[in-house]
């Protein structure tokens, strides 16, 4: 399986200004690109909305998605709405607050989280480790918008971390079968490996934050995707950026 992760779009309603990033041309322009590449699913991770979340941007963004052949996978950040979003986009939840649900491919069992308040959930991590005991035969790899643990990029460590990452990795240290983490958030690309798991941060289409300053600095304007590729015996993923011609 080959999925082709985008993250970050940060869809505004239509004339808002979104510091002077046409956000919504360059959704459309990664999406474009992406015919020219052979690949099975789609993951949206998370901050699909500009700052304030509504039915009108999570239906826009919805309709491009469908004009595509390839299934999708949706999950919320922060900038995030995840009962508008399950609405929309008719994905599982927990108690119709949190999404949650989980797919199994071939040798790898695949579960996608909720990180929109910036935490996970002791009702996910529940769920985590119930699957992972149901499925013991089965890889697991997680999907979420917030990466675990900090990830070097000074800017978003200090200021926009998961806030409870302690208490993610005491839950899940038993179960012996995760072996990638997959996320965004961080306006960057970063991959960190963790108590014997990969962790990987996707780019954003937005914009990339200078990771090596305390304080919020863009990097570059360049629209960021990543690709991930899911086989037998191994997971392998590259990133890789378009021009976005703004600024």
């Amino acid at each position: 399986m080959k999925i082709f992760q985008i993250s970050d779009i940060h869809i505004g309603n239509i004339n808002q200004k979104t510091h002077g990033v046409d956000t919504r041309k360059n959704f459309l322009k990664v999406l474009e690109y992406s015919k020219d590449i052979k690949f099975d699913r789609y993951l949206i991770s998370g901050d699909l909305a500009f700052r304030e979340p509504s039915k009108n941007i999570y239906k826009w963004i919805k309709t491009r998605l469908d004009r595509f052949e390839h299934r999708y996978h949706i999950i919320p950040g922060n900038h995030d709405d995840s009962k508008l979003l399950s609405e929309v986009f008719n994905v599982e939840t927990i108690n119709s607050k949190e999404i949650f649900y989980h797919e199994v491919y071939k040798y790898y069992l695949l579960i996608f989280l909720d990180t929109s308040n910036s935490r996970i959930s002791s009702k996910q991590l529940k769920r985590i480790k119930e699957l992972a005991n149901i499925y013991t035969d089965k890889k697991i790899v997680l999907f979420m918008h917030h990466p675990p643990v900090k990830t070097g990029c000074k800017y978003m460590d200090i200021k926009y971390q998961l806030l409870n990452q302690n208490d993610f990795w005491k839950e899940i240290k038993e179960i012996q079968n995760i072996s990638q983490i997959f996320s965004g958030h961080q306006h960057c690309d970063k991959e960190i490996s963790i108590n014997k798991i990969n962790v990987y941060v996707a780019p954003s289409t937005f914009f990339q934050i200078n990771c090596d300053l305390e304080y919020f600095e863009v990097a570059s304007y360049n629209i960021g995707y990543r690709i991930i590729n899911i086989a037998k015996n191994s997971i392998t993923s590259y990133v890789n950026y378009l021009s976005s011609g703004e600024k």
